[in-house]
């Protein structure tokens, strides 16, 4: 059995209940937004959605980074104390380590037979990136009478830019040019120049009376 809704109007109280505080629905529609406070409201979501952004491209900066360093120029009596005591300024150190890549893996190579094969460099890692970029103000400084090579990349230390010298050095010999008996290329030797004189009658398709040269066409 359908029920029908009574077709007189609503007491002014039932309306309140029913709808709040929106008497007339039709006017609470057709409302209007200020166009100032919506632009404001814009702003104000654009500052902070570019807030954000900001931030979360200087946390993936901060992952991405590397937070040590490589120290080269060492010399060959370098402790890690030492290294920890000019660097700890920068930063909290996490681990030092002291490599070498030629010459004598010993302690302390005597100065009379010390050379540039034993060098040592360093590696420190820092708990911050941060304090690994500040870190490489040092570079060029004196310690302990060397002056040192402070970089992110292993690739600027002096011991690997004297083994890639090495190694062009090598590919350049053989790449010259060499014969088989000497090994070498053979420079020229220079001779002087003969003059030949050749005393016989020139070939020609031209008549010759009395030393004047005719044609063949003129009789």
């Amino acid at each position: 059995m359908l029920t029908r809704w009574p077709s007189k109007k609503l007491a002014p109280e039932a309306r309140k209940r029913l709808f709040g505080k929106f008497t007339q629905p039709r006017k609470g529609r057709k409302a209007k937004v200020d166009p100032v406070a919506k632009e404001e409201d814009a702003k104000q979501s654009k500052k902070a959605r570019t807030k954000k952004e900001s931030a979360e491209k200087t946390q993936s900066k901060r992952l991405t980074d590397p937070s040590y360093i490589y120290v080269g120029n060492l010399r060959s009596g370098i402790t890690q104390e030492r290294l920890q005591f000019a660097f700890t300024k920068f930063g909290p150190i996490k681990q030092t380590l002291i490599r070498v890549s030629m010459g004598c893996a010993v302690t302390n190579v005597p100065a009379q037979v010390r050379g540039p094969r034993d060098r040592r460099y360093a590696t420190i890692d820092f708990f911050s990136p941060i304090a690994a970029r500040k870190a490489l103000v040092m570079n060029g400084t004196i310690l302990d009478g060397c002056q040192l090579v402070v970089t992110l990349s292993a690739a600027d230390l002096p011991e690997v830019r004297d083994m890639v010298n090495q190694r062009l050095s090598t590919m350049r010999a053989h790449l010259t040019p060499e014969t088989a008996q000497g090994g070498k290329s053979t420079p020229l030797t220079l001779q002087p120049t003969e003059r030949f004189h050749d005393f016989g009658e020139a070939q020609s398709d031209r008549h010759n009376i009395f030393g004047l040269s005719f044609t063949k066409c003129v009789a």
